[in-house]
C-alpha cells in the first residue's frame, strides 16, 4: 500500500533521516589517530529550477547525504555547499510542494567545485517514490542546460551553447549562429532567420539592444563577436510581452560568459593557414606598431581642410599615398586568448570573469569579380575583376562581476569591448559599357569598427510584496565605424597607354551610434493550483539612440593631357609634387552628413499561468511608442527633417501543452513591427566603394507590421537530446524591401514599402547520443536540422515592374545543418564533423523598369553553397591541442543573373580551405 503524506510531514521525516547540522551521525566513527593527514575536500554547486516553467526556485534545501549541514538556494536558484570529502557523494534537493530529488554517484574532486543542477517537478511527496534521478543542467553554456532552458521557456526558441561552440571550428558569432535551425548568414555578417533578411531580426547583448557599426544595416553584424567570449546564442522565434517587439524572423539573444564555479586561468595560442593565402605573395601597406592593435586611424585621416571640403594643395597632400604596397609572403594567422575567473567569499559571494582575445589575419582573394549587368543576355553593365589583399586585426575583451547580497539580492556589472580593423588593397581590370571603356583599377579601403557595452543590473526578492521579484538594468552601448581612407583610381586603356581618368575618388566616412537603455521588471507570484504556480509581470523600458554620420567625397581632376605623366604608376602620379598642380580635387555632395534620434518608450503587462496540470499559457500586451527624428545635413543646420511618431500595440500569446515531462506541444501567435533604419529615410545619395549601386533613401517609408503564427512539437528524450517539428506562417503589411531602379546602365538602390508579403515554412531538428552502440562507437552523437521555406511579396507595378511569383530577398528554400561528433572522456579526445548548406537565394532584386509594369526584371541569385568543417581536440594533462578545418570542399561565392542558365556571373570570390592549430593551457 502506498502512503501519501502531507508535504510538511514528509519533509520533516525526510530531513530526520539526514543528520542535522552539528549532529554526529550514528554509529560514531572510530577516532582517527592524531597524526592522520587532512582529508581532501571539494564543493558541490548548482542551480535548481522548476521543470514546468524554467523559473529558478529560491529556498530549496540542499544537503550532501551523510554530511552535516543544509544550504538553501538564493534568488537565482543557486546553491554552494561547504567543503565535503573528495569522494563519491549523494546530493539531495527538497522543497515543499515539489518531489525531492537525489543525485547519486557525484564525484567530488579535491580542490574543485562540482556542478550538480536539478529540475524539480511539482507533486505530492511520496516517501516510497523518493527516486534517484539524473540532474537536469540549467546553465545555457552546456548543450543539456540550453535544451533544458529551451524546454521550459514560454515560447519557441533554438540556440547553440558554449559547449557546442567549443566543438566547432567557428571563430566568430556569424560562423556560430549558422548552425542554428532556420538560420543562415548573408555576406558573412548578417543573420537571416526563417528566410527573412537582417532587418526582420533584432539583436540583444545580455538582454539589451545593440547599436550597429554598419552604416547601411539596422542590426549589428555578428562577425564582430569573438566566439570564445560567448556563453550562448539563442534565437527566440515567438514573442512574449517582456521582449522587444521589433522582429519577425527572430530575436537573437547573445549572452557573454559568466563567472565559473572553479578558479580558472587559461591561455591559448593558435596559428591559421589558408590554401589561397598563407605563404603566397600578397600586397601589404606599410604598418606601424599601432596597426598590430587595430589603431591605424590617426595616420590615415586627411587633414581638417580635406574633411571640410577645402581642397587646397595641403589638403590633397594629406591623403596617404599608398596604392599597391609591397609584395610579401603572407604569414599564418595568429590568435591569442586569455581567460581568468572564479569566485570567493562565503557570506558575500563575489564572482568574476575576464577574457581577452586577439587575432591577426591575412587573406588574399585572386580573381574576385564585382559586376552589375542589367539584362538577361549579359550585354551591358560595368564591373571589375580584382586581386584583393586584406590585413585584419581583431581585439575582444570581457570583464564581468557579480555580487550576491544574501539570498535575496544580486548585483551584476557586465562589460564587453570588441574592435576590428581591416585594410584592403586591390588592383585589376574593369569595364563600363555605358561609355565603352576598359580600364585598370586600384583601390584602397581602411575600416575600423568597434562596439562597447557596459551594463549594471540588479535582482531582488521583495519579501514584503509576497516574494515578488524586481529586476532592473541600465545599459550604455556605443558602436563606431570609421572609414578614414577610401580611394579608387581608374586608368583608361582603350587606346595607347593606360592614363588616369577623371573618375578617381577619395572618400572618408564616420558613423557613431549610441544606445542608452533603462528597463525594470516586476514579477508578482500568485497561486492557482498550487503555491506560486502563476505570475503576473509588469515592466517598462526607455531607450535613447542618437546617431551621427559624416562623409566627404572628393573627385580627382586631371589638369594635363600629357600621357607621360598620367600613365605613371599611382604612387608616383599621386606624389606630393603633383597634388594641387597636375591633379586637383572637387568636393561632391554624395552620402552627406545626417543625424538622427531614435527613441523608444515601452511598457507591458503579461501573465504566466498554469491553467491545468499540463497546460501553460503566457501572454499579454506590449505598447511601444517610437519617436524618430532624422536631420539631413546634421543637427546644427539640417537641410530637411523627417519625423515619425507611431504607437504600436503588440499582443502575444504562447500555449504549451506538456503531454509528459519530456514532450511539449506549442502554439503561438503574436503581432510585431519592423521599423525603417534612419539611413533609409535620408534623400542624399550614398556611394558605397566597391559595391554595385548607389543608395538613396525615401522619407515616406512606413513601418512594416506582421502577424505571426507558430506551432511546434518537441521531444526531449534525455539531457542534450531533442526531436522537434515546427511550422510557421507570417503575413506582412507594408513590408520593407530593398529594390533597384536602373536607367542607362546606372543603378540606384533604395528601400520601399511593398503591398503585402507572406512567409511560411517547416523546421525539423534532431539531436541524439548514440551511447547504445558497442565499444568506442558509444561515444558518438549526431545532430541534424532542416528548414523548408516559401515566400511571396507584391510590389507596386508602376514603380517597380511586375512582381508575380517574386520571393523575399535572402530567402533560401532549403537550409541544412548536420553534425557528427565523438568523444571519449577517459582519453580526453573529441572529434567533430559539421555540415552546412543553403540553397540558391535572391541576393539582389533586378533593376525595375517602370515602362514595363508587366515584366518582372531578372534578379541576381546567390548560388547554393555548402561547407564541410571539422575539429579534433586532444587533452594532455593541463594542455589541450586542437586542429580545425573549414570549407574542406573548397566552395566559392558565386552570384549569377536569373534566367541566364548560370552563365552570366555578377560576383565571384574564392574562399579557399582554412586550417588552424591551437593550444590551450590551464594554469589552474
Amino acid at each position: 500500500m502506498r502512503i501519501v503524506l502531507p508535504a510538511t510531514t514528509a519533509l520533516f521525516l525526510l530531513f530526520s533521516a539526514v543528520p542535522a547540522e552539528g549532529q554526529e551521525p550514528a554509529p560514531a566513527p572510530t577516532p582517527a589517530p592524531a597524526a592522520q593527514a587532512p582529508v581532501p575536500t571539494g564543493r558541490v554547486t548548482g542551480r535548481i529550477i522548476d521543470r514546468e516553467t524554467g523559473r529558478p526556485i529560491q529556498g530549496v534545501r540542499v544537503s550532501v547525504v551523510g554530511i552535516p549541514g543544509v544550504v538553501e538556494t538564493d534568488l537565482d536558484g543557486r546553491y554552494r555547499t561547504a567543503a565535503v570529502p573528495a569522494t563519491l557523494q549523494s546530493v539531495l534537493a527538497a522543497y515543499i510542494g515539489y518531489s525531492p530529488t537525489r543525485r547519486d554517484s557525484v564525484k567530488v574532486i579535491a580542490g574543485q567545485t562540482i556542478t550538480v543542477d536539478f529540475a524539480l517537478s511539482v507533486k505530492a511527496v511520496e516517501l516510497e517514490e523518493l527516486a534517484v534521478e539524473g540532474a537536469v543542467p540549467s546553465a545555457p553554456k552546456t548543450d543539456a542546460g540550453l535544451l533544458a532552458a529551451q524546454q521550459a521557456a514560454p515560447g519557441v526558441s533554438d540556440g547553440i551553447s558554449a559547449e557546442a561552440i567549443s566543438r566547432s571550428p567557428d571563430s566568430d558569432g556569424s560562423d556560430v549562429i549558422r548552425r542554428v535551425t532556420g538560420v543562415t548568414v548573408f555576406d558573412k555578417k548578417f543573420v537571416l532567420v526563417r528566410g527573412l533578411n537582417e532587418r526582420y531580426s533584432n539583436t540583444t547583448l545580455n538582454g539589451a539592444d545593440l547599436p550597429s557599426p554598419e552604416p547601411l544595416k539596422k542590426v549589428a553584424p555578428l562577425d564582430i563577436f569573438p566566439a570564445s567570449l560567448l556563453e550562448s546564442i539563442v534565437t527566440a522565434k515567438t514573442a512574449t510581452p517582456d521582449k522587444p517587439g521589433d522582429f519577425a524572423g527572430g530575436s537573437v539573444e547573445i549572452r557573454t560568459k559568466d563567472f565559473p564555479e572553479n578558479w580558472v586561468m587559461q591561455v591559448g595560442v593558435s596559428q591559421g593557414f589558408n590554401s589561397l593565402t598563407t605563404f603566397q605573395p600578397m600586397a601589404q601597406a606599410p604598418r606601424t606598431t599601432s596597426d598590430f592593435f587595430g589603431f591605424g586611424d590617426a595616420r590615415r585621416r586627411p587633414n581638417a581642410d580635406a574633411i571640410a571640403g577645402r581642397l587646397n594643395e595641403r589638403a590633397l597632400e594629406s591623403y596617404r599615398n599608398v596604392w599597391t604596397g609591397r609584395r610579401v609572403d603572407a604569414a599564418p594567422n595568429l590568435g591569442v586568448s586569455l581567460n581568468i575567473g572564479g569566485q570567493f567569499g562565503e557570506a558575500l559571494p563575489i564572482g568574476f570573469s575576464a577574457a581577452l582575445t586577439y587575432g591577426n589575419k591575412r587573406s588574399y582573394t585572386p580573381g574576385k569579380l564585382l559586376a552589375y549587368i542589367p539584362n538577361k543576355d549579359g550585354q551591358g553593365g560595368n564591373g571589375r575583376v580584382l586581386d584583393e589583399s586584406a590585413a585584419e586585426v581583431e581585439v575582444g575583451a570581457l570583464a564581468n562581476l557579480s555580487i550576491r547580497l544574501g539570498s535575496s539580492s544580486k548585483l551584476g556589472w557586465k562589460n564587453l569591448y570588441t574592435r576590428n580593423a581591416e585594410e584592403i588593397l586591390s588592383n585589376g581590370s574593369g569595364y563600363n559599357t555605358e561609355n565603352s571603356t576598359i580600364f585598370d583599377t586600384y583601390g584602397v579601403q581602411y575600416v575600423e569598427r568597434e562596439l562597447m557595452q557596459s551594463q549594471l543590473s540588479g535582482e531582488h526578492v521583495l519579501g514584503f510584496l509576497a516574494g515578488s521579484r524586481l529586476e532592473w538594468k541600465g545599459t550604455l552601448a556605443l558602436a563606431r565605424r570609421r572609414e578614414p581612407d577610401q580611394r579608387r583610381a581608374n586608368y583608361i586603356k582603350n587606346t595607347g597607354l593606360p592614363t588616369l581618368s577623371q573618375f578617381s575618388v577619395f572618400q572618408t566616412r564616420d558613423l557613431e551610434d549610441q544606445i542608452r537603455t533603462g528597463q525594470a521588471d516586476l514579477t508578482v507570484p500568485f497561486s492557482l493550483r498550487h503555491e506560486s504556480d502563476a505570475i503576473l509581470k509588469f515592466g517598462g523600458l526607455l531607450r535613447d539612440k542618437p546617431r551621427t554620420f559624416t562623409s566627404s567625397y572628393t573627385q580627382i581632376r586631371t589638369q594635363t593631357t600629357d600621357e607621360a605623366i598620367l600613365s605613371l604608376p599611382p604612387e608616383r602620379l599621386f606624389a606630393p609634387e603633383n597634388m594641387g598642380s597636375v591633379l586637383t580635387g572637387q568636393a561632391l555632395d554624395f552620402g552627406g552628413a545626417y543625424a538622427s534620434d531614435d527613441d523608444l518608450t515601452a511598457f507591458y503587462g503579461m501573465a504566466d499561468l498554469a491553467l491545468l496540470p499540463s497546460v501553460r499559457v503566457v501572454g499579454g500586451l506590449r505598447v511601444e511608442h517610437w519617436r524618430l527624428n532624422v536631420f539631413e545635413g546634421g543637427r546644427q543646420a539640417p537641410d530637411s527633417v523627417t519625423w515619425l511618431r507611431p504607437w504600436d500595440y503588440l499582443w502575444s500569446a504562447n500555449l504549451t501543452w506538456s503531454l509528459s515531462d519530456r514532450i511539449n506541444i506549442r502554439l503561438a501567435g503574436f503581432r510585431s513591427v519592423v521599423r525603417p533604419d534612419p539611413r533609409e529615410l535620408v534623400n542624399d545619395r550614398y556611394v558605397p566603394i566597391g559595391s554595385e549601386c548607389d543608395i538613396t533613401g525615401d522619407p515616406g517609408l512606413r513601418p512594416a507590421r506582421i502577424l505571426n503564427l507558430d506551432a511546434r512539437w518537441e521531444f526531449y528524450p534525455r539531457p542534450a537530446e531533442l526531436f522537434a517539428i515546427s511550422g510557421f506562417y507570417k503575413r506582412f503589411d507594408d513590408p520593407l524591401v530593398e529594390v533597384i531602379q536602373e536607367s542607362a546602365n546606372v543603378c540606384t538602390s533604395f528601400t520601399a514599402n511593398g503591398g503585402t508579403a507572406r512567409n511560411y515554412g517547416v523546421e525539423l531538428e534532431g539531436r541524439r547520443a548514440l551511447d547504445f552502440l558497442p565499444g568506442f562507437l558509444g561515444g558518438l552523437a549526431v545532430g541534424v536540422n532542416a528548414t523548408m521555406l516559401q515566400s511571396e511579396v507584391t510590389l507596386d507595378p508602376i514603380r517597380f515592374g511586375g512582381s508575380k511569383g517574386l520571393g523575399l530577398q535572402g530567402q533560401s528554400p532549403l537550409l541544412l545543418n548536420g553534425s557528427l561528433s565523438w568523444a571519449n572522456e577517459a582519453s580526453r579526445t573529441s572529434i567533430s564533423l559539421l555540415y552546412n548548406f543553403f540553397d540558391t537565394r535572391i541576393a539582389r532584386y533586378g533593376g525595375a523598369q517602370p515602362s514595363q509594369p508587366d515584366v518582372r526584371p531578372a534578379n541576381v541569385l546567390e548560388r547554393a553553397r555548402y561547407s564541410l568543417d571539422a575539429k579534433v581536440q586532444q587533452g594532455f594533462g593541463p594542455m589541450k591541442i586542437s586542429v580545425s578545418g573549414t570549407n574542406l570542399t573548397g566552395q566559392q561565392v558565386r552570384w549569377v543573373l536569373e534566367g541566364s542558365g548560370n552563365r552570366v556571373q555578377t560576383r565571384r570570390a574564392p574562399i579557399g580551405t582554412s586550417w588552424s592549430v591551437g593550444v590551450t593551457y590551464d594554469v589552474f
